[in-house]
């Protein structure tokens, strides 16, 4: 545009305030222009035309043509045609009535960051009041729209005819419909009556008012419950309840469930969170609640607290506690997982480290049994480990002969343990008694190792050494008047239990490589690394341990003095052992027509036996081998085993090993003792879940481009008598299984055995793009059972999706289904069945 266009466009602006009769002046542009009409509209108007802009004097009119954008303050407007009346203040955006109606560009008014689409605009600058037929807008992850949006103030709207839906298809499957529809921008949505559409067809009405809560982020509201019904329990609504945002670091929500037959529960969750430094919450339930008609009320509570604290870069705190009363789950819960849990963890720490490597820690752990209410907890236990140091690394010249010395390490943890535990003593059929018993200890863990290069074999000698503290020491005996077990002689105090050993081990790695011309396989590798130690382990048994004589058994009882306190890491018996190591690995390398040759690895095997020189008889121990293969294809294998090689014999039901080789009774080289061998295996069609198009090429549409398509909407008809056909189609859903079988061979007398042989599999597929079925079982082909079977069906509807979860056989035989928007603003309009199992078929 020349510089005379614009010195034409202000002058007529200007003429405008006085001149009465005028012809209408024409400008083509294709550029935008900047225009004070202070005098009218108190403001800077910026616009654009891609066609046209005339300016008419008489009637104090702009008009922009094709591609028309318009700009004042926060608020914008686009469309094909925008007439703006100086003389009142109005603005009038209007399609190309010229063009068809998938090219026309509908209005589009923006204010604030709130958008509007329609078929016709209208705005009043003076009242900033305004209307849009067929007004279409977007607020938080749904669209309203009706047959008009009338706007009476900054944050107020009214709508006629007004629908809202979170569906983003032209035509929505479902919708929200009311002939009178108010909104508060950024707020509320209110709807009197509220009607239900699927698919056009009304199929529920409220003939109250409701109002959709449309404010971003957080904020306070009512959690809508899921209704059952149940045989059980009657009459369910679970999780009614209350979310309260308190600030933006802190939420609590309150919870009610309700049961006819089977009492109450209430609870409530807070959350808690700041960037970086903590992020937490507390979780508590109370209520009386029975899970059968035949049961009693009974009280029940839960407490679980979880917190993550960073208080400095060094210091932290984490808890993660559950306490809760005795069978909590199998009395409130229907979650098959909840009703099978036997126990609850507990745990709580807070450490520090330093700059030198050194760090403490002070935990509390506890094991809880929800079902008979037994516990064990840690009250608390103190740790502090120093890292590791190389003592000798100063003292030791790089350049001498010792050099080796400097690679000598040391390292130290200590921990103190304070234990409670809470058993169960079962005196008879009808009485059952708890006791609390405690035990306290301090442990020390030392530890000094170096591992010299001696040409091509490395030596690891060490010495091992660990003791406990204890402060009460007791000894036992047999009291024969009533045939029990006695303690005596107990004394309080400072004792100290401990233990050693010291040994060496020397290992080193040998290759055999064949070199093969046989098509492009090149070599064959064996990579073997063997290795041979030696340790020894004294027999403390005098110091540390105490015996009686038990008649009843008749056989000497050895204990340790301190077992009450966790004793007897003190070794009972002399070791003098050398162990073997042997680790295979067999490898081919096949030539690449580009590049390296490729390495394949086909077999990992180890062999490992130890040989007792401090036994009288039996030295050699049982040799155990275990192998495994890289991924074959889609195959993988893996299995262990172990052999004796004493000869043994059947005496009544007990195996009795001999002393003696089987090689040199001439049976063999050795038993097999046991074996177990597992082979899994996954495959599938061509492809396994190919990329389906999305189920709406909508998906990415802006509010514009949906608006035109809802208008210009044309459903096409079904192809009944496939005229449009591409013929036949062969039906082949994309789908994958998973199979793994499990061998077990275990000797259990001479000639007896105890074999195990299971299957399990799973298989996924695609029945169509939306339709997805996974089902998952195994079979014990010894005893013929079906064990863990389960089929989950999912529907991926456009813009709701359906679960269905059923267990045919076995305790928690039942099923599950539930039908909800893929919204998370009506995640809880939904409709769903209890997570039923064969407790509740009763």
């Amino acid at each position: 545009m020349k510089l005379y266009h614009y010195i034409l466009i202000i002058l007529l602006f200007s003429l405008s305030l006085y001149s009465q009769e005028s012809e209408p002046s024409i400008i083509n542009s294709t550029d935008s222009i900047k225009v004070n009409t202070n005098s009218v509209l108190d403001t800077i108007v910026t616009f654009s035309a891609k066609d046209s802009l005339v300016y008419s004097i008489k009637s104090k009119t702009l008009r922009l043509k094709q591609d028309a954008k318009l700009n004042f303050k926060v608020q914008s407007i686009s469309s094909d045609l925008i007439i703006l009346n100086l003389g009142n203040s109005t603005l009038e955006a209007l399609p190309d009535t010229t063009k068809s109606g998938k090219e026309r560009s509908y209005p589009k008014f923006s204010d604030g960051g709130q958008s509007f689409v329609g078929a016709k605009i209208f705005y009043n600058f003076d009242t900033k009041q305004g209307s849009v037929n067929m007004g279409e807008t977007e607020i938080t992850e749904g669209f309203y729209y009706g047959s008009k949006i009338k706007r009476v103030s900054d944050d107020e709207l009214f709508v006629q005819d007004g629908c809202y839906t979170d569906c983003n298809h032209p035509h929505p499957h479902y919708y929200f419909g009311s002939p009178k529809m108010k909104m508060q921008v950024n707020d509320k949505v209110f709807i009197d009556p509220a009607i239900v559409y699927v698919e056009d067809l009304p199929i529920f009405a409220l003939p109250i008012g409701l109002f959709f809560d449309i404010k971003k982020g957080t904020r306070q509201g009512l959690i809508l419950p899921s209704v059952f019904n149940s045989y059980n329990r009657g009459m369910m609504l679970e999780n009614l309840g209350y979310y309260f945002p308190i600030s933006d670091y802190f939420d609590t929500r309150l919870s009610l469930n309700l049961y006819t037959k089977g009492g109450f529960l209430v609870g409530n969750t807070t959350n808690w969170k700041l960037k970086n430094v903590l992020d937490g919450s507390i979780e508590s339930r109370f209520g009386y609640t029975r899970y059968s008609p035949d049961d009693d009320y009974a009280q029940n509570w839960s407490l679980r607290l979880n917190h993550s604290h960073r208080i400095t870069p060094q210091i932290q705190l984490n808890a993660n506690l559950q306490f809760m009363t005795e069978d909590f789950n199998r009395r409130t819960s229907n979650n098959i997982y909840d009703r099978s849990r036997q126990e609850i963890s507990s745990y709580a720490s807070y450490s520090e480290s330093f700059d030198n490597g050194i760090s403490y820690s002070i935990n509390y752990s506890r094991s809880q049994n929800i079902i008979d209410n037994t516990y064990s907890q840690s009250l608390p236990s103190l740790n502090l480990n120093i890292p590791t140091l190389y003592p000798l690394r100063n003292l030791v010249k790089p350049t001498s002969s010792l050099s080796w010395l400097r690679d000598l390490t040391f390292s130290y943890s200590t921990n103190a343990n304070f234990d409670q535990n809470k058993r169960m003593n079962i005196t008879s059929q009808s009485d059952t008694t708890y006791s609390l018993e405690t035990s306290n200890r301090i442990v020390h863990s030392p530890s000094i190792s170096i591992s010299p290069k001696l040409g091509y074999f490395t030596l690891n000698p060490y010495i091992r050494f660990s003791a406990n503290n204890y402060f009460r020491r007791s000894e036992r005996r047999f009291n024969e008047s009533d045939s029990t077990i006695e303690e005596y002689n107990s004394k309080n105090g400072l004792f100290t239990e401990y233990n050693y050993s010291i040994g060496a081990n020397l290992s080193t790695t040998l290759w055999g490589i064949l070199k093969t011309n046989i098509g492009r396989l090149s070599f064959i590798r064996h990579k073997f690394r063997p290795s041979i130690g030696y340790s020894y382990t004294p027999d403390l048994s005098d110091k540390m341990y105490g015996e009686y004589y038990n008649p009843v058994s008749k056989r000497q009882v050895q204990y340790s003095y301190f077992e009450k306190d966790g004793g007897g890491i003190a070794s009972r018996l002399l070791q003098s052992n050398m162990n073997v190591n042997l680790d295979n690995t067999f490898s081919i390398s096949l030539k690449q027509d580009t590049g390296k040759a490729k390495k394949i690895d086909l077999l990992r095997m180890s062999l490992n036996t130890s040989y007792n020189f401090a036994k009288d008889s039996l030295k050699l121990n049982d040799i155990n081998a275990n192998f495994s293969t890289p991924p074959i294809g889609n195959f993988n294998i893996n299995g262990n085993m172990s052999f004796s090689m004493y000869e043994r014999i059947q005496q009544g039901d007990r195996v009795v090993i001999l002393d003696k080789f089987l090689i040199n009774q001439g049976k063999g080289l050795a038993y097999l003792n046991n074996l177990t061998l597992n082979l899994s295996t996954s495959f599938s069609n061509e492809g396994f879940f190919p990329k389906y198009e999305s189920l709406s090429s909508l998906d990415s549409m802006t509010l514009g481009d949906r608006f035109s398509n809802r208008v210009n909407y044309d459903e096409a008809m079904h192809d009944y008598f496939g005229d449009n056909s591409s013929g036949f189609d062969r039906f082949s859903p994309p789908w994958q299984m998973n199979l793994s079988l499990y061998f077990s061979y275990y000797r259990a007398g001479i000639d007896h055995f105890n074999k195990s042989l299971n299957l399990s599999t799973d298989i996924t597929f695609r029945l169509t793009p939306t339709w997805n079925v996974s089902a998952r079982t195994g079979i014990d082909f010894i005893n013929g059972d079906l064990s863990n079977t389960s089929i989950i069906i999912t529907k991926q509807l456009h813009c709701w999706n359906f679960y269905f979860e059923w267990y045919p056989v076995g305790v928690n035989r039942g099923f599950y289904f539930r039908l909800s928007p893929n919204s998370n603003m009506l995640k809880d309009l939904k409709i769903e069945s209890p997570r039923r199992q064969a407790l509740d078929y009763n």
